[in-house]
């Protein structure tokens, strides 16, 4: 089972480094240009969509040109804005020029090193694939991969906690208990299909656009019931981290903690 990492830093911060020592600050990792050879040759460079429910296969869109060369996201999504940045990723908020409709699109920061890292990011659409909807959810939409990259398009959420908690200082009570009953559900439908969320935090909590309350961002999500490689740490946010992870045990009770 993971066993959380923790890093000597001045002061807790968001999935460092796992180098490093002393007092001081974590070296960042070297940029590495993804392996190409042996191992990474099958992956597409041309979009792909990227499904474990049978539905995997080249995608068709009347505004993709293959010929161009744009990416998928740019051709088939006007991008409006940057909504955030972590260190998986960047999320944006785009308009589909197929539908006319709102999402938000997270493209990983980095290309694929081989394929089992490949494989490993992956499964963050397998997961979510599992999840059947639900309103107090982030509603997954589709992934793809392209040129060793990942892209999952979801629901657009008006806000998360963190930015509602800097413009809102006095929150009437009612609106905590039906923020707090939102969650419960949103969680209670994850663990009712076996899945671990283990990154609960202001950040992952969203509010869509009719005042729901949803929890979204299941990069981090554990499968209870599927063989999964459980040796490497846990990369939360330490300052939600229940402490049982210390000992490399989680059950559902470590996301109620959070």
């Amino acid at each position: 089972k993971p066993v959380p990492q923790m890093f000597p830093t001045e002061s807790l911060s968001r999935k460092k480094s796992r180098h490093g020592s002393g007092n001081k600050l974590p070296l960042p990792p070297p940029l590495r240009s993804p392996d190409r050879s042996g191992s990474l040759q099958a992956c597409p460079l041309q979009p792909q969509a990227v499904s474990f429910n049978g539905s995997e296969g080249s995608f068709h869109s009347q505004h993709y040109d293959s010929s161009r060369p744009e990416l998928y996201l740019h051709q088939c999504f006007h991008i409006d804005s940057k909504l955030g940045q972590g260190s998986f990723g960047v999320v944006y908020k785009v308009r589909s020029r197929e539908d006319g409709r709102w999402y938000a699109v997270k493209e990983a920061h980095r290309q694929f090193r081989s394929m089992k890292d490949r494989q490993d990011k992956l499964q963050e659409v397998a997961k979510q694939e599992c999840l059947p909807p639900h309103p107090n959810c982030v509603r997954f939409i589709k992934a793809w991969e392209e040129n060793c990259r990942l892209y999952i398009q979801m629901e657009l959420c008006h806000s998360n906690m963190t930015a509602y908690a800097e413009e809102h200082h006095d929150i009437p009570e009612r609106t905590v208990w039906n923020y707090l009953v939102d969650l419960l559900q949103g969680l209670k439908h994850l663990h009712d299909h076996n899945l671990i969320h283990l990154d609960i935090k202001p950040d992952n909590i969203f509010i869509s656009n009719e005042g729901l309350c949803k929890l979204g961002d299941f990069g981090l999500v554990v499968r209870l019931d599927a063989a999964e490689n459980r040796d490497d740490p846990v990369e939360g946010d330490a300052r939600y981290m229940a402490p049982e992870l210390m000992d490399g045990d989680f059950t559902k009770a470590a996301d109620v903690f959070s």
